[in-house]
């Protein structure tokens, strides 16, 4: 798609964004093992928007600041698991 002009460009991509937003339907992916919940796959409908809408408000850069002493915590276990006993990482991973 070629546009000539930035107004143009622009037009489409603000003012018609609704029109011009939505994904391709992935049907094994986004359906049968996501069952539709996957906000990468999901299409652009009012569950994927509240979905948005709370992924937004979940993970801001404010919200971000409260997990910090949690994520040092579970690093430092993390880190110290591994190095007494390496051969179960992947248990220590999925914690």
């Amino acid at each position: 798609l070629f546009l000539n002009t930035q107004k143009v460009a622009a037009d489409l991509s603000d003012k018609r964004s609704s029109i011009h937003i939505d994904r391709p339907h992935f049907l094994v992916a986004s359906d049968f093992l996501e069952r539709g919940l996957a906000i990468g796959l999901a299409r652009s409908t009012d569950t994927w928007r509240c979905m948005r809408r709370a992924a937004q408000d979940g993970f801001s850069k404010n919200v971000a600041k409260d997990y910090h002493e949690i994520q040092v915590r579970e690093a430092v276990f993390l880190a110290c698991s591994a190095l007494s006993d390496p051969v179960n990482l992947d248990n220590y991973m999925r914690r």
